[in-house]
């Protein structure tokens, strides 16, 4: 999250470079690999028994949108006072815990 916070032009291209009026095919192949990613990584929990069951790629939108919605903000200074690891601790307590079988 840090990385993010003091990168923040790298956060913007990484997601609005593809949504221009002309990307690369190669751009959008690029930009539409992380949720897959995040969705290969969710099935291999629910084989092992780790992660609850559901469509992994709809378990990695809402990882993925905590993470990426908690970074935008940061960057946006919205987190009002509440320094990023504050903020950061128990979003990446309460994530895992959702995606825990019997939830």
């Amino acid at each position: 999250m840090d990385f993010t916070v003091g990168h923040t032009a790298l956060l913007d291209l990484m997601f609005t470079a593809e949504h221009t009026d002309d990307p690369s095919a190669e751009l959008h192949a690029l930009g539409h690999e992380s949720l897959p990613a995040v969705a290969r990584l969710i099935g291999e929990g629910q084989r092992t028994g780790d992660v609850r069951p559901g469509d992994p790629a709809r378990l990695a939108q809402v990882a993925f949108s905590a993470v990426h919605g908690l970074a935008t903000l940061a960057v946006a200074s919205l987190l009002d006072d509440t320094p990023l690891p504050e903020a950061t601790e128990p979003a990446l307590d309460v994530l895992p815990a959702g995606l825990r079988p019997g939830r």
